[in-house]
């Protein structure tokens, strides 16, 4: 990336980071991270993101994944599964993809660049996915929709108190909700408020795995 894309990125992050766990209202906060979002997006598109350097990061293995995550995939094959990333969802298709984990199961609701015919980023999304408004997500207009609206059970993973909006708009009978606590803002204290399971290791899915083992 040029332009001296990683210290400018950096400023962002010093400018917005602070916003998102801040003690401002929700709509305040969301704002800001809709800001960030955009600033970060068209400081990409300038700095001539392009495809081939997603596909470096994956293949040069700087895209890490939690211990057991294969484990977890081969387990889930049968259940759809939604993974929603506020970061780039052309990274996790492509580290999905490299280690043959993209099943017809898996539906991935992120930000996906747009990119020219040289490879480029050409366009600034209208519309982000960002840590606080995964529950305005609306996913009844996707195809995937028909797999999950009839589903009785949920099992929710998050390492955020705001993921557990990404069961927003779909009725569900029981919802299983996983914490993986990084210590990052929140206290585990307020953690377990919202979360039936507590996960303080953060690098690994070993707990999540013995569970569905045990369900399955």
């Amino acid at each position: 990336m040029n332009d001296n894309f990683a210290e400018r990125s950096q400023k962002f992050f010093n400018e917005f980071r602070k916003y998102e766990d801040s003690n401002e209202s929700l709509e305040f906060r969301q704002n800001k991270m809709n800001e960030w979002w955009h600033a970060n997006w068209s400081l990409m598109k300038e700095c001539g993101l392009s495809k081939s350097d997603l596909q470096d990061i994956v293949d040069k293995e700087k895209f890490e994944s939690r211990e057991g995550l294969s484990e977890f995939f081969s387990l889930i094959e049968r259940i759809p599964v939604l993974i929603f990333s506020a970061g780039l969802g052309d990274l996790i298709q492509l580290f999905l993809s490299k280690h043959d984990l993209l099943t017809p199961n898996i539906h991935i609701v992120s930000n996906f660049c747009a990119f020219d015919e040289t490879g480029n980023v050409k366009e600034v999304p209208s519309h982000f996915v960002h840590t606080l408004n995964k529950n305005e997500i609306e996913i009844k207009n996707k195809p995937y929709y028909q797999e999950v609206k009839n589903k009785e059970n949920v099992i929710l993973l998050g390492d955020r108190i705001d993921d557990l909006g990404m069961v927003a708009g779909i009725d569900h009978d029981i919802i299983l909700k996983i914490g993986f606590y990084n210590g990052d803002s929140k206290t585990i204290e307020e953690y377990k408020k919202h979360f039936d399971m507590i996960i303080t290791d953060d690098g690994t899915m070993e707990e999540v795995n013995k569970l569905l083992v045990s369900i399955l």
